[in-house]
């Protein structure tokens, strides 16, 4: 069985835990050929409200906003005003074309978690892999673009950056996507 690899540029909007590329991208457009990107978003802590568990944050543009912390979050008596929170998410996609598929489309997940030790700064981190086996329905070779049908019957058209790829992908196949997403969260003292 001929197998070809290809690594998938994550598009913006792909964004919550647990997606359905199919179903999330239901006649956009995702483009193939690269590697995932991190996004780093920090914040600085104004006030912490430990009964309520709601930590006040300051974001980067200076907008100021509530966030509830859920009892999950251990640790948050050791959070201060001036502290910096960290926010960090990644996310790659990476295809398998498999000839000679079978028709049968599934969607798997498993997610994974962790949590700073008890005492330090909050700190967690969770990631999901989601394993999705898509139909291959049609394929535009002048313009690069193949039409994906996912488990529920939706479609996605991912754009193929490497042409060569392009040739070896035919109507009938499948192909098997594996799409990662983690997210970071850490408390950090300010820097003196």
């Amino acid at each position: 069985m001929k197998k070809a690899l290809i690594a998938l540029a994550a598009a913006a909007t792909l964004a919550a835990s647990g997606i359905a590329l199919a179903d999330k991208h239901q006649g956009k457009m995702v483009e193939a050929g690269g590697v995932g990107e991190v996004a780093t978003v920090k914040a600085t802590v104004q006030a912490v409200d430990l009964e309520k568990r709601i930590v006040t944050l300051k974001g980067p543009e200076g907008r100021v906003f509530d966030v509830k912390v859920g009892p999950e979050a251990r640790n948050l008596p050791q959070v201060k005003p001036g502290d910096i929170v960290v926010a960090k998410y990644a996310e790659s996609v990476a295809i398998e074309l498999k000839k000679g598929g079978v028709g049968i489309r599934s969607k798997e997940s498993q997610t994974a978690t962790s949590r700073a030790p008890l005492g330090e700064k909050p700190a967690g981190a969770v990631a999901t892999e989601t394993t999705i086996v898509a139909n291959v329905t049609k394929v535009d070779a002048k313009k690069n673009i193949v039409t994906l049908e996912g488990p529920s019957g939706k479609t996605v058209n991912v754009k193929v950056k490497d042409p060569a790829i392009m040739k070896e992908i035919k109507v009938g196949e499948q192909v098997e996507m594996v799409i990662t997403e983690a997210l970071a969260i850490a408390v950090e003292a300010p820097k003196k």
